[in-house]
């Protein structure tokens, strides 16, 4: 419940989105802008996923994000083409 955002729901405090789910996001936001994806879409996506998983739970009384968050950039990735190509590989 600290390191979550929290809301009170049918009477109680539940957690709405955690630490993790944000840390999580934040990665895929920036490896989705790293491949040459654009700076909406690779922010949109992941942000679809949590906001997916929070109507889903706010219908069956909680669900964890990562798995919508997973799904969507996955789905997204493996149907869309990055707008510019990744930058070179140092190394």
């Amino acid at each position: 419940m600290h390191l979550s955002i929290s809301f009170p729901v049918a009477g109680a405090v539940r957690p709405i989105v955690g630490i993790g789910d944000l840390v999580v996001a934040t990665a895929l936001f920036a490896a989705l802008m790293r491949i040459g994806y654009g700076v909406g879409e690779s922010f949109a996506v992941p942000l679809g996923g949590m906001v997916l998983a929070l109507g889903v739970g706010l219908l069956v009384g909680g669900a964890p994000a990562l798995p919508f968050i997973a799904v969507v950039t996955g789905a997204y990735v493996l149907t869309r083409r990055p707008k510019r190509s990744p930058p070179p590989v140092a190394g």
